[in-house]
């Protein structure tokens, strides 16, 4: 869940409550060697974190339900365990050849891994297009590619 802020409650009920704003932030690192004029390997990574202050928080699990919590607005209360912050980390590389000055091709190699939110018992409400319960859990992630590139404009 991605968002710019969390608020909740309603003001005839009075149980509004401020915005609470959510943090984000991202690194991103990259190298690339030169073996020759035809060869080159780069190696980059990264990491992304999204983080929800303990208003936010409690509000995300009460909305939640399936026990994640109850209340609504400032009277939100978040079940033990319940933490709506998650990351992402992820490293790849890529060797590419050069055939000619505006031909090449690569084969590139990514692994990414998820740190969920984590919510008690890992389900989280009834998904609203399937039905379905959905649960929550980390994820892990291996890309491959292989891209054949010509450029056709100078």
């Amino acid at each position: 869940m991605l968002s710019d802020a969390v608020y909740g409650g309603t003001i005839v009920a009075g149980n509004a409550s401020q915005l609470s704003l959510t943090t984000a932030w991202n690194v991103n690192a990259a190298y690339e060697h030169f073996w020759n004029p035809q060869w080159r390997t780069s190696l980059y990574g990264g990491y992304a974190a999204v983080s929800y202050n303990d208003q936010g928080n409690r509000i995300l699990c009460s909305l939640l339900g399936a026990g994640a919590g109850s209340g609504a607005g400032v009277t939100s209360v978040a079940a033990p365990g319940c933490n709506n912050d998650w990351s992402t980390w992820w490293i790849g590389s890529r060797t590419q050849w050069n055939v000619t000055k505006d031909f090449y091709m690569g084969f590139d190699v990514l692994y990414s891994k998820l740190n969920s939110a984590d919510v008690p018992n890992n389900v989280l409400p009834i998904n609203v297009v399937t039905g379905n319960a959905t649960t929550a859990s980390d994820a892990d992630n291996w890309q491959f590619r292989f891209r054949v590139h010509r450029d056709f404009y100078p």
